[in-house]
């Protein structure tokens, strides 16, 4: 079974500073001195060894590292590796010898930003290059930054068009219990004028002769209405109940976004996502539930968490109407979701028996604007947005095993503690 899954990245590091790792003392004071504050550059920090180095990176604070790759406790591209896992957002300037050119192109490569050879560059080149990496640098934080605001802006639109394209089905959902209150409430209000007229004239002393109080009790059928008063009341408190619920879903699923996490209950989030949904997989699919009763509450967004469980249900409600085209069958569907706690991480699934999908499509399916919708029907990004909520935002995980003919299973992981 094929297996795509994605994980959270490190948080962005936004300091300034410099950090020379050489552990050749006078060309790190050389270098240390093109690079000075004076010169308009941040804090320079220096390290003779990776392990320094990486203490260094730890802390945080560095805009470009300029990384010699002998080192007295590690050699070659093993030493760009180990400082690219803590630099996170900074720029890496790889030194080499003359000798070692060809080491210089191979770190570029790998993923340095550049590379130049010691006592080849003058010492304006040098801070040139230094504030090209920089600004560089400044330019993919911007664009980040732009980029996390585009797809907050991009979920909320998304949340919009859902609540749009449900917003018949809830309509209906909330007129057929309404329509019965009304139908009840009119057959209590002619029941209850029909007593009234008759227990009016006892009130007024008004007592009737036995043959006309017995005609009048034959006409009144005091049996019928103590049979289905009781019965026209339950009715219609059972449909309160039910467009009771239906709000509380619909608030609890546009729950407004929050700029730290929540603890939330996910069996109840998920519960009011499905409610709302109802009209969405209820013609087309069985859904079953398998809450774990001792799941804790877990910090979350909970808006888009929520949104996340929608997109997941409708899919899988589109895949079983597919299948069940392409097949010709009546018998409906089946979703199944499921909650549960593996360490310290809790885990939701949601599978369906549709149409399933190919390794190929497997491997695009979070890209943006992929769809293997028809035009019109799908724009592309709820499984894009689905991944940026759960890794991006979340710092968990989510992935997906599918079979051609057999169905689908999306995995969601939130962490119990999550690196914030």
């Amino acid at each position: 079974m094929s297996n795509a899954s994605e994980r959270p990245a490190p948080p962005p590091d936004t300091g300034d500073g410099i950090l020379i790792v050489e552990d050749d003392p006078h060309f790190s004071d050389l270098l240390a001195g093109f690079l000075s504050p004076k010169a308009g550059f941040g804090e320079i920090k220096r390290a003779k060894t990776l392990a320094q180095a990486l203490e260094f990176l730890e802390a945080g604070g560095f805009a470009l590292v300029f990384l010699d790759l002998h080192l007295r406790d590690s050699r070659g591209l093993d030493t760009l590796i180990a400082v690219q896992a803590k630099a996170r957002d900074a720029n890496v300037l790889v030194m080499t010898s003359v000798a070692d050119e060809e080491l210089g192109l191979q770190a570029m490569r790998e993923g340095a930003h550049d590379y130049f050879m010691k006592g080849r560059i003058p010492p304006d080149g040098m801070r040139r290059m230094a504030r090209y990496a920089i600004e560089r640098r400044s330019a993919g934080l911007a664009l980040k930054k732009s980029q996390a605001a585009m797809e907050i802006q991009l979920r909320h639109a998304q949340k919009m068009e859902a609540i749009g394209q449900l917003a018949a089905g809830i309509a209906h959902e909330i007129n057929t219990p309404i329509q019965f209150i009304g139908d009840n409430c009119q057959f209590l209000g002619q029941g209850f004028t029909e007593l009234i007229a008759f227990f009016e004239g006892f009130a007024a002393g008004r007592v009737p002769a036995p043959e006309d109080l017995q005609r009048r009790l034959e006409a009144l059928d005091l049996d019928y209405l103590s049979l289905e008063i009781p019965k026209a009341i339950q009715q219609s408190l059972d449909g309160v109940a039910r467009v009771s619920k239906i709000v509380s879903a619909m608030k609890d699923f546009s729950h407004p976004g929050n700029a730290i996490r929540q603890a939330v209950d996910l069996n109840k989030a998920i519960e009011s996502t499905l409610t709302v949904s109802n009209n969405a997989w209820k013609y087309c699919a069985v859904l079953e539930t398998h809450f774990a009763t001792d799941l804790p509450l877990v910090p979350c967004f909970q808006g888009e968490f929520n949104q996340v469980i929608l997109n997941l249900v409708v899919n899988a409600a589109h895949a079983i109407e597919e299948s069940r085209s392409k097949r010709g069958e009546a018998t409906p569907g089946r979703i199944v979701i499921r909650t549960q706690r593996i360490g310290d991480e809790v885990v939701v699934e949601v599978s369906d028996n549709g149409a399933g999908m190919p390794p190929d499509i497997q491997a695009r399916i979070f890209d943006p604007f992929f769809t293997t919708k028809e035009v019109g029907k799908g724009t592309g990004q709820g499984l894009s947005i689905a991944r940026a909520v759960m890794v991006d935002q979340h710092k968990g995980r989510i992935s997906v095993q599918s079979r051609p003919g057999e169905g689908t299973t999306f995995t969601l992981g939130l962490p119990l503690h999550p690196v914030t």
